[in-house]
């Protein structure tokens, strides 16, 4: 089973991935509908530190994939994105169902590779913004995986505030600062949400729950025993972890958040 974290970007995804992925049941990979576009950097590594090829978690999946990590990313970004929606009907029937096919064959290699260590859930933190709006849909109806989608929301105006303060990816050299980037934000929030909103109608209601970030930093131990009913897990050692101050180790994330440069975290209640 998916487990995917939709929304906008700066609303707590990573952590929330992060812990999550501390349950023995549970892997966390953070963006995952990126892991093939930063494996074809050559500046790019894991969270864990080594690059994607050499990671114990990722080589052997980008090994087994049958096209190389570019040709990969360039596929998922037309079937996930919106943007190029008119691009991709520009192609033709017959490459786009050939593009459709390889999807799905690149999601259902990757998925089943890291079934097969054992995980009962994969959380997927690629969240529903931009590049990735059409994901959660994608590996459920095209793919015809599982998918259980948890809508994180922050308050607009802190998230847009947030995002001024510094850019993840251009923390870690990602990309060149975008001219008019803090105008693109509030109408980013706003399409992020929509596209996770209507995963309640296109995937129902019982794969589908929202949660605020607001009540996830102020009281963690509600949050996650509503996430714990909603997926069938038992969340408990991780609410008694929050307690504790104890921290929750970062494994192989993929994605630009700076949270998975660190190696342990400690989620801290705030108000």
């Amino acid at each position: 089973m998916v487990v995917y974290i939709a929304g906008y970007g700066r609303s707590g995804s990573t952590v929330l991935d992060v812990l999550l992925g501390s349950h023995s049941q549970m892997l966390s990979t953070g963006e995952l509908t990126f892991l093939f576009k930063d494996a074809a950097c050559n500046d790019r590594s894991c969270s864990c530190g080594k690059t994607y090829i050499e990671c114990t978690l990722w080589g052997d999946i980008l090994r087994s994939t049958r096209i190389s990590a570019n040709e990969a990313n360039n596929i998922i970004r037309l079937e996930e994105s919106p943007k190029l929606l008119i691009r991709k009907y520009l192609l033709g029937k017959e490459k786009r169902n050939i593009n459709k096919l390889t999807y799905k064959e690149i999601n259902l290699n990757l998925f089943k590779k890291l079934g097969g260590f054992g995980f009962r859930y994969i959380v997927d933190s690629s969240k529903t913004a931009s590049e990735a709006s059409l994901r959660p849909f994608e590996l459920s109806k095209n793919c015809g995986l599982s998918v259980k989608v948890i809508h994180l929301v922050r308050n607009p105006l802190k998230t847009w505030m947030s995002e001024i303060k510094a850019n993840n990816w251009e923390i870690e050299g990602m990309k060149q600062h975008r001219r008019f980037r803090i105008l693109r934000i509030i109408p980013g929030w706003f399409i992020a949400n929509i596209y996770a909103a209507m995963c309640k109608i296109h995937l129902g209601k019982d794969n589908y729950m929202k949660i605020r970030y607001e009540d996830m930093v102020s009281r963690p131990n509600i949050v996650l025993e509503r996430i714990g009913n909603y997926i069938g897990v038992n969340l408990s050692t991780q609410i008694s972890m929050i307690d504790g101050g104890l921290p929750f180790e970062v494994g192989h994330n993929v994605g630009g958040n700076r949270v998975r440069l660190k190696k342990k975290i400690v989620i801290k209640k705030d108000s």
